[in-house]
């Protein structure tokens, strides 16, 4: 095989001032800039440093981008998993430091190596068939394309798995959540994948998983281009922000995968739900305070969230509706004790980010918390975060139909 490396180019870990490249990081909002021969230099610095310790894997990882490097200068077929996926994992490994155990290093070279063994031996002789391409733009406004529908999807979200589940697709990996967040129950036996709020999930496991799309929550933006980039898989970023959005998203996903016909189906029958409760037995205008949080930090739901478009939907005023954004989460605004207990609402409800209690116990240290009006008519009501919160989807109607209940002036 010819040596094609240039002992030349630059170290992709530094820029030209010998300063470290931030790119590199995949918690940035920087796109990294990959290259197979800066890759290989990367490679060089990492055995300098890590020496025999480590020479099977690197061995064994060294053997993969050969031949991905020829592959590019002459008309082999390429390997099933992307040269994208070896220079992200690099990136990945080095910067959360998993090189320090030898035993996966090993293991992830062996199965480079594998893979590219057992492509080496594969006929591109089969009759291509004409695919049917899909665009779409997901809720962070970027442009998704597909080459054909999307068969085997990673659900990085609990509301992704439900509407996924409804259209009858259940995808390769859901979130590894607690099971009171797993709906529907059948869901429970789909294999799990772990995501780090501030990590992103976890790349071995959706490389493993054999995917064309993955779906993240729209919070892991920083991450989606270097996700995309490292295993070669796109990645959707949805989320759910009204009612209303849920129909949009059945409608996005039936799309995605093929499944129109079952997503009108699904589509038409939460109208229908949704209409019936709402049509049913009118309620007189209350003033609404929705809130989220814990006692350390206390946030109302703007009507550009899942629970503020209820509110809004069963004609209540959401005193919280218009407030300030915080920061790039534009469906909660920051609160206050103080502006809690100034706004005195009719109607209290709270979204517990922890023991419900806890949440309680705080508000009432405050001297005038039990003159509030919601308070002295006992109209503080602790709703359920997971559906209220965690999983807005097809459960709409229930969520609507319990919250009603709650706002009804003749319910305690």
């Amino acid at each position: 095989m010819p040596d094609l490396l240039d002992n030349s180019l630059p170290n992709p870990l530094q820029n030209s001032e010998g300063n470290r490249n931030k790119s590199c990081y995949p918690w940035t909002n920087e796109r990294p800039s990959y290259n197979p021969l800066e890759i290989r230099k990367a490679y060089d610095r990492l055995t300098q440093k890590f020496h025999s310790r480590h020479n099977m894997a690197f061995n064994a990882l060294k053997r993969a981008m050969d031949y991905h490097l020829y592959a590019q200068k002459t008309t082999r077929k390429p390997s099933l998993i992307s040269i994208n996926l070896i220079q992200g994992k690099l990136l990945f490994l080095k910067h959360f430091r998993v090189l320090r155990f030898p035993f996966f290093i090993i293991f992830m070279g062996l199965f480079h190596s594998f893979l590219i063994g057992c492509n080496e031996l594969s006929t591109p002789n089969k009759t291509s068939r004409p695919s049917t391409g899909i665009t779409f733009t997901d809720d962070a406004g970027r442009i998704i394309t597909l080459n054909a529908p999307a068969k085997r999807i990673v659900a990085g979200s609990s509301f992704s798995l439900e509407l996924l589940m409804a259209i009858n697709h259940p995808p390769v990996l859901r979130p590894d959540v607690p099971d009171h967040k797993i709906h529907p129950t059948s869901a429970k036996f789909i294999p799990s994948l772990s995501i780090e709020h501030g990590a992103g999930p976890d790349l071995e496991t959706i490389a493993m998983a054999d995917s064309d799309l993955i779906i993240l929550h729209i919070n892991f933006l920083p991450f989606a281009e270097n996700i995309s980039k490292a295993l070669n898989i796109p990645v959707a970023l949805l989320e759910i922000r009204s009612v209303e959005s849920v129909l949009h998203h059945l409608e996005l996903l039936g799309r995605i995968t093929g499944k129109t016909k079952t997503a009108a189906v699904q589509i038409a029958t939460l109208e229908a739900r949704i209409t019936k409760v709402i049509s049913k037995d009118p309620m007189p205008k209350l003033s609404v305070l929705p809130l989220f949080g814990t006692p350390e930090a206390f946030y109302g739901y703007r009507k550009t969230s899942y629970l503020g478009s209820m509110i809004d939907i069963l004609g209540m005023q959401n005193l919280t509706a218009n407030k300030a954004a915080f920061g790039r989460m534009h469906s909660i605004s920051p609160l206050n004790l103080e502006l809690i207990v100034g706004s005195n609402p009719e109607v209290i409800l709270i979204v517990p980010h922890g023991p419900p209690q806890a949440v309680l116990n705080y508000l009432s240290s405050h001297p005038a918390w039990s003159k509030l009006d919601a308070v002295q008519t006992g109209r503080v009501h602790i709703l359920d975060e997971v559906l209220f919160s965690s999983n807005p989807g097809p459960r709409a109607p229930e969520a609507l139909t319990k919250l009603k209940e709650l706002l009804n002036p003749s319910s305690p």
